[in-house]
């Protein structure tokens, strides 16, 4: 029933697989599988406790996306259950503006992929970069990185068509960043047909419009807990140890707060798609593509990969996070030691960011020490 958790119903879910309603319910019964076992029996009381954690790193986040985050934590939650929670707890959420939209159309998922790069981040040497499927809204990837390379940006995006798939176009900005990217799609699906399209910002709605969501439902507590650092004194951004301090510390943690956010928004229901989440979407229009019997670029995921281009070496390159900033006077075992001691999350919702405030200052006062020593 893993299907049943993007949001789709035992009705469409026999559709999917060509069976009739009723055989599908009954192999359901005689394997004990029931619509209702899907939910978390998790009890009110932790459930009070897990939304305040949630609320108390950001207050910004609103019921959807509440639930969304607890169903990417294991507990899928009826809505009434979660309403009642968020009021014992946190209080009613405030509704934002409901806005006159562009209409957008493609033909599926896979169709076109919206990219670009957050740059909140970019005075302490931190980029963030996504990609979106253009027609489910569904988020294909999201990572922090220390550089704004074509290399990396490239490996970004690999990421994502390593486990979703090659999409038949995508669109970005003019950014030389994007090079890379538009050179792959143009070997694997091929010139003059718009494999890689570029154009203004308001062209590339889809990721812009996420990149606010992102800003407000994930990154806003670090950029002030940032902005905190900085007014205190304790964080100078033309001071690369501190730069270097930072990035070891907390790209960790704004990798795992923006895992969490792909994982809540692409399973959240969507208004304006008549309740349905990105992730039923994304599937649900590939299996009508399917249906079709017709040959979609959308479904051709046999493709060659272009030569120099290895998926395996470009996603290895970075699997561990390195910052761009050299220390001169620090070893390589000073480098480990602050690696192992200081770079490592906590599994804590509730104080997280207080623990990587700690373990940044913590690093910051070894490699000062370290670098007086080497000076005497």
């Amino acid at each position: 029933m893993e299907d049943s958790r993007h949001g789709f119903r035992v009705e469409e879910i026999a559709a999917m697989y060509n069976a009739p309603v009723r055989t599908f319910y009954r192999r359901m019964k005689d394997m004990d599988i029931s619509v209702r076992g899907k939910y978390s029996n998790i009890t009110l009381d932790s459930l009070e406790q897990k939304i305040t954690d949630i609320s108390a790193e950001n207050n910004r986040v609103g019921e959807k996306i509440i639930r969304a985050r607890l169903q990417g934590q294991g507990d899928l939650v009826q809505r009434s259950r979660n309403i009642q929670a968020i009021q014992n707890t946190v209080g009613p959420r405030p509704r934002p503006p409901r806005l006159t939209r562009r209409e957008y159309s493609s033909r599926a998922a896979l169709s076109v992929w919206h990219g670009d790069g957050l740059h909140t981040f970019i005075d302490y040497g931190i980029i963030i970069f996504g990609w979106v499927d253009g027609h489910s809204h569904a988020v294909m990837n999201m990572e922090a990185k220390t550089n704004n390379r074509a290399s990396t940006a490239l490996e970004v995006f690999l990421t994502a068509v390593s486990y979703y798939g090659c999409p038949s176009r995508v669109r970005t900005d003019h950014g030389g960043e994007n090079i890379e990217v538009g050179r792959f799609m143009i070997e694997v699906r091929g010139p003059n047909r718009g494999s890689f399209l570029t154009g203004k910002s308001t062209r590339n709605t889809r990721i812009e419009r996420m990149l606010v969501d992102v800003k407000k439902d994930a990154t806003h507590p670090v950029k002030l807990l940032f902005q905190e650092l900085q007014s205190s004194g304790l964080l100078d951004v033309g001071d690369e140890t501190d730069i270097y301090c930072l990035q070891v510390v907390f790209i960790p943690l704004l990798q795992i707060i923006l895992n969490e956010m792909m994982v809540a928004w692409n399973c959240h229901s969507m208004r304006t798609a008549k309740g349905t989440s990105p992730n039923k979407q994304f599937f649900q229009s590939l299996f009508k593509l399917q249906q079709q019997g017709r040959e979609f670029t959308e479904l051709k995921q046999d493709i060659e990969m272009p030569i120099g281009f290895v998926v395996e070496d470009v996603l290895r390159e970075n699997q561990v996070h390195v910052p761009e900033i050299d220390i001169p006077g620090l070893s390589d075992a000073q480098r480990e030691r602050i690696y192992r001691r200081y770079s490592v999350p906590s599994d804590s919702t509730s104080n997280r960011l207080e623990i990587a405030r700690t373990n940044y200052l913590r690093a910051r006062r070894f490699i000062r020490f370290c670098l007086a020593a080497e000076g005497n």
